[in-house]
């Protein structure tokens, strides 16, 4: 309640200062759904793509197995096969569980996902309606780490490119510091000077 107050106290004065019409949006970013289609598709395609390339489960089977079934190396080899995608999708949704996957995910992958859910931010807040064209998105994204901030073109022609990169750097402080209220804060007063 705290927090809210203080970003809600810093939008309404910097919106008192200005034509712009600021909105805060604070997203976990984790999706849980992507992650488990994420892991599915890897656990569908990578063992296929072993077998391609000389990975032979029912090898692996007969060896394992021996005796009647060492000597017929098909037939334990769909259970390691599923063997092998159900430890691939487990070891997939725990790698996102754990953070390890935004580590392992290229940063340019990682930009453009942040940027498609502040863009849907923007336009679902009805920042793109405003009369005169003066929106402002302040969005921060916990799990992947990354900051966005939209201006609609009545704003964002008005400062060059480093007063956004300045709110950027604000919202990520916050964030850095454990205290992202006061980083939309500081953001929302910066973005009204």
């Amino acid at each position: 309640e705290d927090d809210h107050r203080k970003v809600a106290a810093a939008v309404a004065a910097a919106e008192r200062a200005t034509s712009g019409e600021i909105r805060c949006v604070l997203a976990e970013g984790r999706d849980p759904m992507r992650l488990g289609f994420i892991a599915a598709c890897i656990a569908l395609i990578a063992p296929a793509l072993a077998a391609a390339v000389g990975f032979h489960p029912g090898a692996i089977a007969a060896r394992l197995a021996g005796g009647w079934e060492g000597a017929h190396p098909g037939a334990g080899a769909l259970g390691v096969y599923i063997g092998v995608q159900a430890l691939l999708l487990a070891l997939v949704m725990l790698a996102g569980a754990t953070g390890l996957a935004r580590a392992l995910t290229p940063p340019v992958w990682r930009k453009a996902w942040v940027h498609r859910a502040a863009v849907e931010q923007f336009e679902a807040l009805g920042l793109t309606r405003t009369r005169d064209a003066t929106g402002v998105l302040l969005y921060v994204n916990l799990a992947q780490h990354r900051a966005e901030v939209l201006a609609d073109s009545g704003i964002y022609a008005q400062a060059p490119t480093q007063v956004w990169d300045d709110v950027v750097a604000l919202l990520l402080d916050g964030v850095r510091r454990g205290a992202p209220a006061d980083g939309f804060a500081a953001a929302a007063t910066r973005t009204g000077e």
